[in-house]
């Protein structure tokens, strides 16, 4: 591979912002997935990281396997330590590391390497589950096949617009035996309510994001009664990508509420998750006059806790449902021969109504998390820009929140939002 281009210290900035000069240091910024898998990357060594006077290496000097590349923990330890700013004031003029002198900025090219070896990794990973997948069956190969196109056609440093929210790790994640988070199953129930809409209009279906319900459930069990968790579910907005995802104009629980009150015909999902485990409420408004409503549960020995039973007795109210919480019909589901499947279950069950492809099987569930991921690629390449909306006001959420409840674990900075 040739030398990189030169460039000086002000190409780079110190702060983390977006940058085109990346690509001339890294050049793994930006290439497509099928040469990732095969370019030769710098090897991570020992070296120690020190703030240096002296003008940083023309970067000429370096070939780019073999860039310095001290390991995530030293750099961190760096990072958190020196205020580079302040620094460059004080006559800082490099980073030390080993024999060479980088400019100060090259934190962006570390953590760029970085994202690309993960990303590697878990690709590699993907590859090699639907390897064995497709070995244990082969009733789905078209899927299968699919699946595997599209991952290598995927960007692995970013997606495009709603993908972006997603990002390429959360959607990976589906072509495998790990748990998933809310932002997947969000998007997934959404993107289809809305695909159903586009198509039919007999009936309107509606998604209420789990995230809503996970809130309540952690104050029910931490911070306060029923009577304040109604309160803040009445000013709960969902995240502004998955309103927009979603439609209807449904920012937030309130006009949510307002919604099914102006159309008293229709139909919502509400993911729930409990104690790591996705169970599925499904609400029609219509037999909602009865105090009734259904769950879908893929796994017969788990049932809703007390917090979380109180946490939608609360949002029913705030929703003006009247609706018996211990008066759910758990419908007679699939069930789950794992314990990691609830998740590809609770989507394919909105998949067989809307969609009307075929139900859970739980003797090849991966097939339906393959099914998932290529609907959920097609969506975002097939997605619309929408209109944009003014952002919500954010309240940081306590960081207990991110050990108590079951929030993207991919995304540990949950934060709700009000108005």
């Amino acid at each position: 591979m040739p030398p990189i281009n030169v460039l000086s210290i002000e190409d780079i900035e110190i702060d983390p912002i977006e940058d085109e000069n990346i690509k001339e240091w890294s050049h793994v910024a930006c290439i497509a997935t099928p040469k990732l898998l095969n370019v030769k990357l710098p090897a991570t060594d020992q070296s120690e990281i020190l703030l240096s006077t002296d003008a940083p290496q023309a970067p000429s000097e370096f070939y780019f396997e073999t860039l310095p590349h001290p390991p995530k923990q030293a750099r961190r330890h760096f990072f958190e330590s020196n205020n580079l700013s302040e620094a460059k004031k004080e006559g800082s003029r490099s980073l030390a590391v080993g024999r060479y002198r980088v400019p100060l900025g090259f934190k962006r090219i570390w953590d760029n390497l970085d994202n690309a070896r993960e990303a590697r990794r878990r690709i590699e990973d993907a590859l090699e589950w639907m390897k064995r997948v497709e070995k244990e069956c082969i009733i789905d190969e078209f899927y299968i096949s699919k699946a595997k196109e599209a991952l290598l056609n995927l960007p692995w440093h970013e997606l495009p617009g709603v993908g972006n929210e997603l990002g390429h790790e959360r959607l990976v994640n589906l072509l495998s035996n790990e748990w998933v988070g809310e932002t997947i199953i969000n998007f997934l129930i959404g993107g289809i309510i809305h695909t159903q809409q586009l198509e039919h209009t007999t009936t309107i279906y509606g998604l209420i994001p789990s995230d809503c319900i996970s809130y309540a459930i952690y104050r029910m069990r931490h911070a306060g009664g029923s009577s304040d968790v109604q309160r803040l579910l009445g000013q709960y907005q969902f995240e502004l990508w998955l309103a927009d995802w979603a439609r209807h104009d449904c920012v937030g629980i309130a006009s949510t509420a307002e919604f099914i009150s102006a159309h008293p015909d229709s139909v919502w999902f509400l993911p729930i998750c409990d104690e790591n485990h996705w169970f599925l409420g499904r609400i029609d408004v219509i037999d909602v006059k009865l105090g009734a409503w259904s769950i879908h549960n893929s796994l017969a020995s788990r049932t809703l806790t007390v917090a979380a039973l109180n946490a939608l007795e609360a949002l029913f109210k705030v929703l003006n449902l009247n609706i018996d919480v211990n008066n759910g019909t758990t419908t007679m589901s699939p069930q789950q021969q794992d314990t990691f499947s609830c998740s590809p279950a609770i989507v394919n069950v909105v998949v067989h109504e809307l969609v009307h492809e075929k139900a859970f099987d739980p003797t090849h569930a991966a097939l339906s998390r393959i099914r998932q991921f290529c609907r959920a690629v097609d969506m975002i390449e097939a997605q619309e820009v929408t209109g944009k909306r003014p952002p919500p006001l954010l309240i940081k959420m306590p960081k207990e929140h991110t050990r108590t409840t079951h929030d993207d674990p991919l995304n540990p900075s949950y934060v709700p939002q009000f108005h």
